[in-house]
């Protein structure tokens, strides 16, 4: 019997009914809803049970090709002619089930009550040798009075009737099994784990659970199979209304994202980036994909689901800094006062003078930076714990600008070799190039240099491309440096290759920028830094060992 799902509204008590998948084309719908006025507890429960009941019915009636009714209307099943134990059956005088979709209630009692047969002899006056009778399965029985004699003339007439229906009924169309479906706090753990097993960054799980939680709170628990267009719908209007770091403000505080967004709703106020809430349809496609794979979905719900065209997306407010917004910058008593971590100092300048992407500066280990042939550089790759890249071509090796050894960067990767991290700007979480975008969007640009909401640390990427395209370096070779695709033709196996070395060098050197005088790094700077970041991972260290012991006691 298909199972009741209450629903609660400001007209009053609903129920509603999943339909088989089977089922769904001649009813014309996937849910069944039924006003249950006034009812409540006890008796909204049994009126529920006996909708359900009648809707079973109704469904079994379907499924064995017979029709539903309509305000109690009674239709004949398949007839059949009993005499004794023996049954003829007769073709059905049935119309075929889709015709009946827009003129039945599913939910109306199953009356039984058939027809009145009229049987005459041939002076036209009525006999009764027969009796007729409609069973719960809406089989249609007639059954003679025993002779012989009654039971050869049904027969011929059934032979006759089967003749007449035959040819003007449908055949029922086969019915498939409805392949159960999960239900979405089933299937998102279990796509979670899968998930993690693929070694995505830890910022990548963050993220995408993150959007799942949303998912589930915002839509409800339900089979998978059945999220549609409206839920989508639900989760476009969540995102849209999501604050930024809702879950650090007090004012969402042990709130669900569903609560969240409701209250969101009515304090107004600033709400997450088109970027961001682009990378949260992502991981939502990710998850109904794997859902379609597995065959637990037919199409995939937020296919196609933006909230930016690409051509928005291509050009959102990016550009490169001007001479004067990089002068702001990187002012030598700006700097002093608020670039006061190893990356808050350097990772401003070494985007500038290497076009690299924010989370492949955060990510570097003091290990890739390195001398290659008399060369120094970045190592720019994925082969480190907990270290990703966006594609392919971003696996490279940059060579140092000299502006950046002048400042002193190889001292600084002495000291942080020195203090025994691995991380060549340790401290940053597990998603290193957002706390450093953060960091510099929201607090420097915007509260200490006083920039608008159009520049943000990936400008810096657009300004190195910018200066070697004026100084006359093919776009080729730019993307040598920056990483970007060239479709093919120009990357080679392996990402070093000696011969190119000395360009890329050459490439890099040719970027120049006006800059106030950057002062050269002094050994120890970041001491106190390092110090203080001992501390915290001998802490981690230390609680981390209590847990495991804890776990296996």
């Amino acid at each position: 019997m298909p199972k009741p799902h209450f629903l609660r509204r400001p007209s009053g008590l609903y129920v509603r009914f999943l339909i088989p998948l089977d089922c769904r084309a001649a009813f014309g719908r996937r849910y069944l809803v039924r006003s249950l006025g006034n009812l409540a507890g006890d008796a909204a429960r049994l009126t529920a049970a006996q909708f359900g009941y009648n809707l079973a019915q109704s469904i079994g009636a379907l499924r064995a090709g017979m029709p539903m009714v309509k305000k109690r209307k009674t239709l004949p099943g398949p007839m059949m002619l009993k005499h004794g134990v023996g049954y003829a059956p007769l073709a059905s005088s049935l119309p075929p089930p889709e015709a009946l979709a827009d003129e039945v209630d599913p939910f109306a009692p199953g009356d039984h009550t058939p027809p009145p047969v009229r049987i005459q002899n041939g002076a036209g006056d009525e006999v009764f040798h027969y009796t007729q009778q409609m069973g719960p399965d809406g089989t249609f029985t007639l059954t003679t009075d025993g002779t012989e004699e009654d039971h050869r003339r049904a027969m011929e007439m059934a032979a006759q009737m089967a003749v007449h229906f035959h040819g003007a009924v449908a055949p029922a169309a086969p019915v498939q099994s409805a392949r159960p479906s999960p239900l979405l706090s089933v299937n998102i753990p279990l796509f979670l784990t899968q998930f993690r097993q693929k070694k995505p960054s830890a910022a990548n799980i963050l993220d995408t659970t993150f959007t799942l939680r949303i998912l589930l709170s915002v839509v409800g628990d339900k089979p998978v199979r059945d999220v549609e267009a409206t839920d989508m719908d639900k989760f476009l209007d969540a995102i849209q209304h999501w604050p930024p770091n809702a879950t650090k403000q007090a004012a969402f505080k042990d709130l669900t994202p569903a609560a969240i967004v409701k209250k969101a709703k009515k304090l107004g106020g600033r709400v997450i980036s088109q970027r961001t809430q682009e990378k949260h349809l992502d991981s939502l496609r990710k998850f109904f994909k794997w859902c379609v794979r597995r065959k637990e979905l037919d199409d995939n719900p937020a296919a196609g689901l933006h909230v930016m065209t690409r051509a928005e997306e291509e050009t959102r407010t990016r550009r490169a800094f001007s001479d004067a917004e990089l002068a702001t910058i990187f002012d030598p008593e700006r700097r002093a006062k608020h670039c006061d971590t190893p990356s808050r100092w350097w990772l401003p300048l070494l985007a500038l003078y290497t076009g690299a992407r924010a989370q492949e500066l955060a990510q570097l280990r003091a290990a890739d930076v390195e001398e290659v042939a008399g060369i120094w550089g970045l190592h720019i790759t994925a082969a480190g714990e907990g270290q990703h890249l966006k594609n392919a071509q971003s696996r490279r090796f940059v060579p140092l600008h000299p502006a950046l050894i002048a400042a002193g960067l190889l001292d600084y990767r002495a000291d942080a070799i020195a203090a025994g991290a691995d991380r060549l700007f340790p401290g940053l979480g597990a998603k290193p190039g957002d706390t450093v975008g953060d960091w510099f969007n929201r607090t420097y640009l915007r509260s200490v240099c006083g920039f608008d909401a159009g520049q943000v640390f990936h400008c810096f990427r657009h300004s190195f491309s910018t200066k070697a395209d004026r100084a006359g370096v093919s776009e080729a070779r730019i993307a040598r440096i920056t990483g970007h695709s060239t479709g093919g033709s120009i990357l080679r196996e392996h990402y070093i290759d000696a011969p190119s070395l000395l360009e890329r060098l050459a490439t890099v050197s040719a970027v120049v920028f006006d800059l106030p005088p950057v002062a050269p790094y002094a050994a120890g700077r970041f001491a106190a830094f390092f110090t203080k970041h001992k501390k915290v991972q001998r802490r981690k260290a230390a609680v981390d060992g209590r847990a495991r012991r804890s776990s296996k006691a």
